[in-house]
């Protein structure tokens, strides 16, 4: 894993929001400009009302921007109602279920074709956090907030032709543990544990930890 850059929360957003204004067709809502980031309680509601994915996107203050090998990819755990046997992607590396997957999706978004090709484009990079302790117990190193497909989609085509891997991901760190998302969700991790995350030299060891807790 090779660190890129940090960005702010809002950086992070507008990068989120931009993607979704893209793949839907449609514009980032104007009250977006007068949104208070700095309060992640307030963007997750907003976050909410307006139709976007809410919590882990308002709930870390920063992000790193990285640069994923594969097997870092593999470690990705993705949302649990894609496959019946896991989650984590490198214990599904070659059964049928990966190799038979197709987004539920019509027509196929517009990621599918390049991804499957082992093209990569900045514009698809992917939304991850630190695992919580249940997910790495399943084996997991991270998990994919947004970017499941296209996290199957590049690690099958890379497993499949053995190129290298270009793909980027945001992973959170410094959460907030005023949110009130992080104090009912995720096992309550983030709340509880905050000063584990609070730097991404530490939210890195975390990430990379094998043991059990």
């Amino acid at each position: 894993m090779k660190l890129l850059a940090t960005v702010s929360r809002k950086e992070l957003i507008k990068f989120y929001l931009d993607g979704e204004a893209l793949k839907k067709n449609t514009s980032v809502p104007q009250t977006f400009a007068s949104l208070d980031l700095d309060d992640p309680n307030a963007t997750d509601q907003w976050l909410q009302e307006n139709g976007y994915k809410r919590g882990v996107i308002s709930g870390f203050a920063q992000w790193a921007l990285v640069e994923l090998s594969v097997d870092d990819i593999g470690g990705i755990a993705v949302v649990n109602h894609i496959f019946k046997s896991g989650r984590v992607l490198k214990n599904l590396a070659g059964s049928k279920e990966l190799e038979d997957w197709i987004p539920n999706r019509n027509p196929l978004p517009v990621w599918y074709g390049p991804l499957g090709a082992t093209e990569w484009r900045d514009e698809y990079t992917i939304i991850l956090r630190p695992p919580t302790p249940g997910e790495r117990r399943e084996g997991a190193a991270l998990y994919a907030e947004d970017g499941s497909g296209r996290s199957i989609c590049y690690y099958r085509s890379l497993l499949r032709t053995g190129v290298p891997s270009r793909m980027r991901g945001y992973i959170g760190f410094d959460p907030d543990p005023s949110i009130e998302f992080f104090q009912k969700s995720l096992e309550g991790e983030f709340a509880r544990n905050a000063a584990r995350y609070s730097t991404l030299e530490n939210t890195m060891r975390m990430i990379s930890a094998t043991l059990v807790e």
